[in-house]
């Protein structure tokens, strides 16, 4: 993605205008366009996860989110640590 929320304006001639009505910025306001957000915790999914992700049967579910999990298990220690 850009980091930025389009608007199309169509023209009478059948041509179009794309314009910018917002940008995606950080909390503390850091435009992330061109730069993206860098991770604060690096996640290894392991490789029985990827080739499950890939079967056509595959559906997204809590026991089958990986990533969801670790983040609440990080997400309950922060709280636990009072961080």
């Amino acid at each position: 993605g850009k980091a930025s929320v389009q608007n199309i304006m169509p023209l009478p001639d059948g041509s179009a205008v794309l314009y910018t009505i917002a940008k995606y910025l950080t909390p503390n306001g850091t435009d992330i366009s061109d730069k993206g957000i860098s991770v604060n915790i690096e996640l290894t999914v392991p490789t029985k996860n990827i080739e499950m992700m890939k079967e056509d049967d595959f559906v997204y579910t809590f026991d089958t989110d990986y990533q969801l999990q670790e983040a609440i298990k990080h997400s309950l220690t922060q709280v636990k640590s009072g961080k």
